[in-house]
Formats: C-alpha cells, structure tokens, sequence
C-alpha cells in the first residue's frame, strides 16, 4: 500500500530495490515496535543444543534448535546492531543499501553488522560451553 502511495517518487528514486527495501524495513519497524524487546542475558534456555545440521533426525532437530538459538540471540541485539545484521543476513543488501535504508553511513553499517556477529559468536561459545562443560 506505502509502494502505491508514494508511486509519484519514483522518478526520483535512484535505485528500485533500495527504495522497496526502505518501505519494507519501516513498515516491519512499525509492527516491530509492538513487540518486547529482551536482554541478551534473559534469553531463555529452552531453545537447546548448538549443534551444526546434519542428516539424521537428530541433527536436524539440533539444527532447527541452532536456528531458534540464533533467532532468539539476533532478537536480543540492540535495535542499532539487530537492524544491519537483518537487512545484510535476511535481506541480502549491500552495506551501501543498509546505509540508505537506516539512513546512517556505510562504515557504520560495517562496523554494526561485524560488532552484532561477534556478540552472538559469544553468546554461542558460552552456551555451547555450558551445555557441553568444556
């Protein structure tokens, strides 16, 4: 509905997909804001064992745990290192996209995406660490 209000913009626009993906990222901002936001450390314990997927049953369903893991980890960032990782792992744009989209500059986008992977490959040794006693 936004892409067909705004219709008259889009001789302005210089790139198509950034300006989508910038209609896309506020309206799920929008709804997003309606859900509670937790702390890294209150992440529950329930989303299992981390575990690379493999092909018996049970190494899928560890696979499908690490998935609810990391779910539950990139949930808990801070909305200004969450939103970067997103649009760059989920969404697939280049940091130049990710900084007009959020409407920040491109090394601050590197710099959030690489700061959000080495909080969630922490987290993951420490649970790792404490699931297995290593």
């Amino acid at each position: 509905m936004r892409v067909l209000r705004y219709r008259q913009k889009l001789g302005e626009v210089r790139k198509l997909k950034t300006w989508l993906a910038r209609i896309a990222w506020r309206v799920a901002l929008g709804r997003r804001s309606k859900v509670r936001e937790v702390a890294l450390d209150d992440v529950g314990e329930a989303a299992g064992d981390v575990c690379s997927a493999g092909s018996t049953a049970e190494e899928m369903v560890q696979g499908s745990e690490l998935g609810r893991v990391l779910h539950d980890l990139m949930a808990a960032l801070p909305a200004k290192l969450r939103e970067p990782l997103a649009l760059s792992t989920l969404e697939e744009l280049t940091p130049a996209e990710i900084a007009e989209v959020l409407g920040t500059n491109e090394a601050a986008v590197r710099s959030r995406i690489f700061r959000a992977r080495q909080i969630l490959r922490q987290k993951l040794a420490v649970r790792w660490e404490g699931k297995h006693g290593r």
